[in-house]
């Protein structure tokens, strides 16, 4: 299940696959430093993040009037944790093919990839998705990313569960 011990564990050990010859902006250990201050409200927006990914996906932007899904892909719950993207068509229809990175339930990783197509606006539009599991357990060669990159993502999710979680006093 995603536990704070455990999960933090799966994000060091990303982490740990980089070289130190990787962390251009920043030193390992400050990276680990700040990640160790707020490891507990990334962990927070994980395990609240988590949702089960299929391997096709198409909605409407509404959500009420079509949704397919076909089969899980993990056959587990999983939240995301990167995605950058490789190609990007802006067209009448807009596709993107994204790498994602991925924590699963069991606590292992995953490294994705997607092919997202949205047709019409986002108000009245389609959008589609199609993952394919490129490979389980990533090495370090795998790794589509900056450690910086990765550590930019956990900040976004940090301070958006931060922000959701203030707490609003009224006068």
């Amino acid at each position: 299940m995603f536990n704070k011990k455990d999960m933090s564990d799966a994000i060091y050990n990303v982490f740990d696959l980089f070289e130190l010859d990787d962390f251009a902006e920043c030193s390992k250990e400050s990276l680990f430093s700040e990640l160790e201050a707020k490891m507990e409200n990334i962990c927070a927006a994980l395990r609240s993040a988590a949702t089960v990914p299929f391997e096709f996906q198409l909605e409407d932007a509404l959500a009420q009037q079509f949704s397919y899904r076909g089969r899980e892909l993990f056959e587990q719950r999983a939240c995301l944790l990167h995605y950058q993207t490789k190609h990007d068509v802006l067209d009448i229809v807009q596709v993107d093919v994204d790498d994602e990175l991925w924590l699963l339930e069991d606590m292992s990783m995953a490294v994705v990839h997607c092919v997202h197509s949205q047709v019409g606006d986002d108000e009245f539009g389609y959008y589609s998705d199609y993952r394919t599991v490129h490979v389980l357990e990533p090495e370090r060669e795998d790794l589509f990313f900056a450690p910086e990159d990765l550590m930019e993502s956990l900040n976004e999710m940090y301070e958006q569960y931060d922000e959701l979680n203030a707490t609003i006093y009224e006068l």
